[in-house]
């Protein structure tokens, strides 16, 4: 199993704005010391860790300095569902619900 990538150098919270490009949402992640563009369509999930949230997109976790309701606020719903205090996934990316055996999914 491959690990996935994280950053050691999390940014400060102003450093990682979202930006609006025509109507595709983007976050400027930065990683291992260079600045990328994450679009929202590409996150899979949310996991707060803390004063950070984990973001994964595909194999890559990203790890910033921002709350996980700061970023539920900024995302605005959308396709996001916050499925618990510590966790938002992207709907678009569920592919099935599988029941536990309690009856929880």
């Amino acid at each position: 199993m491959e690990k996935p990538e994280t950053d050691d150098e999390s940014p400060h919270e102003s450093e990682v704005p979202s930006v609006q490009d025509g109507q595709a949402r983007l976050f400027l992640i930065k990683t291992r010391g260079h600045l990328g563009l994450l679009s929202i369509e590409d996150i899979d999930w949310l996991r707060a860790e803390g004063n950070y949230t984990c973001i994964r997109a595909g194999r890559v976790e990203h790890l910033v300095r921002r709350g996980i309701g700061a970023l539920e606020a900024e995302l605005g719903g959308g396709p996001f569902l916050r499925i618990n205090r510590s966790v938002m996934v992207n709907l678009d990316r569920v592919e099935r619900l599988v029941p536990w055996p309690g009856g929880g999914y």
